[in-house]
């Protein structure tokens, strides 16, 4: 039993610090948000379910810190090499194999 219980708070920590590598500023966490304006002026914002900066259309007032004026200034703020749905290189894929017991 606490064999169980130091490989469970292990498997969280290391969980809790993977999300944390992914992440690299605060603003980088809000969705992309026009606010309550009806301007129409092209942003961009990190969305980071997909790890990719896209474009939209930002109202001119309100909305919140994720938005930038342009990609690459995004890219360089919120990016992530590696991450889940990233464009860059996979990550190491490992096959686990075990044997059934009968």
């Amino acid at each position: 039993m606490k064999y169980s219980l130091l490989g469970f708070v292990i498997l969280i920590a290391g969980t809790i610090a993977a999300y944390n590598k992914v992440i690299r500023a605060p603003q980088c966490l809000f969705m992309a948000d026009i606010g309550p304006c009806n301007g129409s002026i092209r942003v961009f914002g990190y969305d980071y379910l997909t790890n990719r900066c896209v474009h939209y259309f930002y109202g001119g007032c309100g909305g919140n810190p994720n938005r930038f004026a342009t990609r690459s200034e995004c890219m360089k703020t919120c990016y992530v090499e590696n991450a889940e749905g990233g464009d860059e290189v996979e990550d190491a894929k490992f096959d686990l194999y075990y044997k059934d017991e009968l």
